[in-house]
């Protein structure tokens, strides 16, 4: 069987099912937190040698039908269609490059190592992220595996129920509650103050003022500022990571958009995400040096002054969550935590 997936799955030189034995006669008194079976028989008598044998022919008999059932199964999965997938469920344009690369980066290893990504065990998760963490920084390593966690995540819900249907409920997600990801150290993060804001905004040029005001006083993430859209009363509509969402500027942000000179209905049309990114953290580093700033502060970083400032005008957590366009209220909670402060739901 050949699995294909424009590259980033390779075809294996061979097809390999792992055992698929949940647990064997000889091993069934072992296992941790299981009690030894009670023998049916007096202590003085051994299991007759014939009865020993029909039942090893039932156990192989078994593990080569639950085999048989995973290629079955196996061969009526399409990689490729539940990737593309995978990538098009509510995710950006620089999402979904991120994404790829970390599938891709997953793919080559499992070419390497002649691994099946259908048939991948948790030891095998272990391996590659154990790899992973000798060549790259641990922020890199929690990225990658969420990505390739998240897509068989993706693949156990949706292709459980078939599996199960031809006889095999072996399809899982390897990486659930692995410990060899690398655990994220606690850090303080420096949310930067009323004081630092007015310094970027007197301090930047014209464009890049309007949209730090954008970004810390109406919180919107720098990658929704190409596609704001402003309407007659003030009114903005954006996508952001996938999704839609839209409501009020406050009347700084419109000032700051007119005193720029910006069209007035989609002020940063044509601007680059990663130019924009790059100039503000430019800048903000150069006014550190001067001794302006207390930090140099990042784009996002305006997005956690305006949170911190929401939270603490309304202590209502529904409301930021609203406010910061979040798909979930557990979100907004973490998102809150991370900067110091401790969210009453």
């Amino acid at each position: 069987m050949r699995h294909k997936l424009d590259g980033l799955f390779v075809p294996r030189p061979r097809y390999r099912v792992r055992s698929l034995a949940r647990k064997s006669l000889s091993d069934s008194g072992k296992r941790p937190g299981l009690k030894p079976p009670k023998s049916l028989l007096p202590l003085n008598q051994t299991i007759p040698e014939k009865l020993q044998t029909e039942v090893k022919k039932a156990v192989v008999f078994d593990q080569l039908k639950r085999a048989e059932a995973a290629r079955s199964w196996a061969a009526t999965v399409d990689l490729d269609a539940e990737v593309e997938t995978f990538l098009k469920t509510n995710k950006s344009k620089k999402t979904v490059i991120t994404y790829r690369t970390s599938l891709v980066k997953f793919s080559s290893w499992c070419a390497s190592q002649g691994s099946d990504p259908l048939f991948f065990s948790p030891a095998e998760a272990d391996s590659w992220i154990l790899e992973l963490s000798g060549k790259n920084a641990p922020a890199t390593v929690r990225k990658d595996v969420a990505v390739v966690s998240g897509f068989y995540s993706f693949l156990e819900r949706r292709l459980s129920w078939a599996a199960r249907r031809q006889g095999w409920d072996g399809f899982f997600n390897p990486f659930r509650q692995s410990r060899a990801i690398p655990k994220r150290k606690a850090q303080t993060v420096l949310v930067p103050s009323a004081e630092d804001v007015q310094t970027m905004l007197g301090g930047f040029p014209p464009l890049e003022a309007a949209a730090v005001a954008v970004m810390a006083y109406r919180g919107l993430r720098v990658g929704a500022l190409p596609d704001l859209v402003i309407s007659g009363d003030d009114e903005f509509r954006t996508t952001t990571k996938g999704q839609t969402y839209s409501g009020l500027l406050p009347d700084v942000v419109v000032s700051s958009i007119r005193s720029a000179g910006l069209d007035a209905q989609r002020p940063f049309k044509g601007i680059s995400v990663e130019v924009l990114t790059a100039r503000v953290f430019y800048l903000s580093r150069k006014l550190y040096r001067e001794g302006k700033l207390r930090s140099v502060f990042s784009a996002h970083k305006l997005r956690h002054f305006f949170a911190v400032q929401a939270y603490t005008e309304t202590r209502d957590i529904f409301t930021v969550k609203q406010l910061l366009g979040h798909s979930s209220i557990s979100t907004t909670e973490i998102y809150l935590k991370s900067l110091g402060l401790d969210p009453l739901i």
